[in-house]
């Protein structure tokens, strides 16, 4: 397009003609980043340079920040369970469940529950001390069933940095095992 109206304006004006190889190369080397030393004097060619340069800084924008986005972002190759399904489905991963829990309600939805994903979740649970539960999540492998509060709490207190970061990953999916904690007053 370049050429194009590069070869029109010449022929309006008189002017010299620009060749195809010499607007081309014009255009890739703006892409490239290497800027050509010669603008053209036509007006039309001005316009086109200036959207072909907008238009490779957008490209090279885009290109240069998926790049770096893609080198510098640490992927994990898996995405950590966040069902019972995906517990069950994990290669090599174990599971086990506060041992101030295992008594009342969550006893019972493991010992009555008719799903057979329950079931077999139920069948490999290991009851666990919260604070082992926790040091065993460190070394992989491994899920800990607590309350969620606690796993904030003991975890910032235990294994937190000075800014509260801690290196456990909090399921976003809850199990509906109990509903509310509350206490009577008379």
């Amino acid at each position: 397009m370049f050429w194009v109206l590069q070869r029109l304006w010449s022929r309006i004006t008189g002017s010299p003609n620009l060749r195809f190889d010499t607007a081309l190369l014009y255009g890739w080397g703006v892409l490239m980043e290497v800027h050509p030393k010669v603008p053209t004097s036509a007006t039309s060619g001005q316009v086109m340079v200036g959207w072909w340069l907008v238009f490779c800084m957008v490209i090279y924008t885009g290109y240069e920040s998926a790049l770096i986005s893609h080198l510098t972002v640490n992927r994990a190759s898996t995405q950590p369970p966040e069902t019972f399904e995906d517990l069950l489905h994990a290669d090599g991963w174990e599971w086990g469940i506060d041992s101030f829990l295992w008594t009342g309600i969550p006893l019972e939805y493991f010992t009555r529950h008719e799903d057979p994903v329950v079931m077999e979740i139920y069948r490999h649970l290991q009851i666990i001390d919260p604070l082992k539960g926790l040091k065993k999540i460190l070394g992989g492998g491994f899920s800990l069933m607590t309350v969620k509060s606690m796993v904030t709490i003991q975890g910032s207190s235990y294994f937190g940095d000075d800014h509260g970061n801690t290196p456990f990953y909090i399921s976003k999916k809850n199990v509906p095992i109990v509903t509310f904690f509350g206490w009577g007053f008379r």
